[in-house]
């Protein structure tokens, strides 16, 4: 029973993490990758210039980076919230389920208890069965 859930967990969090993929995709147009910015002759260009431009294209990367990173745990720690919502909401109906079935087994009744009762329960049924005149003997 244990193992039902557990595959069904896994494989609501595949379907979960397919689907964020998918949207992402969707919700984010294709960017054309950058074209590098077009630096004037590098011979006239000094050092700390050139260190500018590619500190600043790193910042750039950093928060784009940044950013997507956010987006993307945001939405793993919703998954999360919304699979540990389920999994109670699972646990709680397997609970009663066992609680029926613990009802139902105290319930029942064993038809006969010990040899005594087998031999009234027999006795009985020669008292109150129609009489051996009336029944049909079959002879061979």
């Amino acid at each position: 029973m244990e193992s039902i859930i557990i595959a069904i967990v896994l494989g609501l969090i595949g379907t979960v993490f397919n689907k964020m993929n998918k949207s992402d995709e969707d919700k984010q147009p294709k960017k054309p990758t950058p074209t590098p910015t077009r630096i004037p002759d590098q011979r006239s260009i000094g050092k700390f210039e050139r260190e500018k431009v590619e500190e600043k294209s790193f910042t750039e990367n950093e928060t784009v980076l940044n950013s997507h990173y956010e987006k993307t745990k945001q939405q793993v720690e919703e998954t999360i919230l919304q699979l540990a919502k389920e999994e109670k909401q699972l646990e709680r109906q397997i609970h009663l389920q066992k609680q029926k079935v613990n009802t139902f087994k105290e319930k029942r009744h064993p038809l006969m208890a010990n040899e005594d009762e087998l031999v009234k329960g027999i006795i009985l049924s020669e008292i109150l069965g129609p009489p051996r005149a009336k029944k049909k003997q079959i002879r061979d």
